[in-house]
């Protein structure tokens, strides 16, 4: 085959893939909305954008545009300001645990770096991205906690279907809890940035 054309052919099986993850985003988006509040969706929609930014850096990191420090030191940025984004959403004040959340993901943002310029695949690129970006909804889900108040009754709120993992089905079955009881947050048990989960306060806020 002409070199030409399998370049062309090789593009546009890049934005195929591209488009349809960006689909699933759009469709996981779709399906939270229906029954999220308001600060909830915008967290959503916060948490799409964060993943397509660190899909783009990831891709310049690919072709050679950027340096491994410069997109671990961009990623970081982007995931420090999305959590003081989802921090606000939730109106809670003091971010140093959202902070704390978003810089213990130095050292896998750098493993991601290592990855990608040892010739991480697109799909697994797209893939480890998305985990980054479900970070931003563990930050809102965190931020809501502390928010309730020590003494409050805290509801572990898990989706009821086979896409659920184990730990979140069993952290929902061991609800209520408080804040010191709390088995962790959405997004930092086993399905990682994969969760749908939600903590719910007293009388289900």
């Amino acid at each position: 085959m002409n070199l030409s054309v399998l370049t062309a052919a090789q593009t546009q099986a890049t934005k195929s893939r591209r488009l349809a993850h960006e689909l699933r985003v759009r469709v996981r988006l779709v399906e939270h909305m229906t029954k999220a509040t308001k600060p909830a969706v915008a967290v959503l929609a916060l948490a799409a954008t964060l993943g397509s930014q660190i899909e783009d850096l990831a891709q310049s990191l690919g072709d050679g545009e950027l340096e491994q420090s410069e997109f671990v030191d961009s990623v970081r940025a982007l995931l420090i300001a999305a959590g003081g984004d989802a921090a606000a959403l939730a109106e809670l004040d003091d971010t140093t645990l959202i902070d704390a959340l978003m810089e213990g993901q130095t050292p896998y943002v750098e493993g991601f770096a290592s990855d990608i310029a040892g010739g991480l695949s697109l799909g697994e690129i797209l893939s480890r991205s998305g985990l980054y970006a479900g970070l931003a909804w563990s930050a809102y889900q965190m931020a809501r906690a502390q928010t309730f108040g020590e003494k409050a009754e805290i509801t572990w709120v898990c989706e009821d279907d086979a896409a659920s993992c184990d730990e979140c089905v069993a952290a929902a079955e061991g609800s209520p809890y408080t804040l010191e009881s709390l088995p962790g947050y959405p997004g930092g048990l086993q399905c990682l940035g994969n969760c749908r989960c939600s903590l719910d306060g007293p009388g289900g806020e």
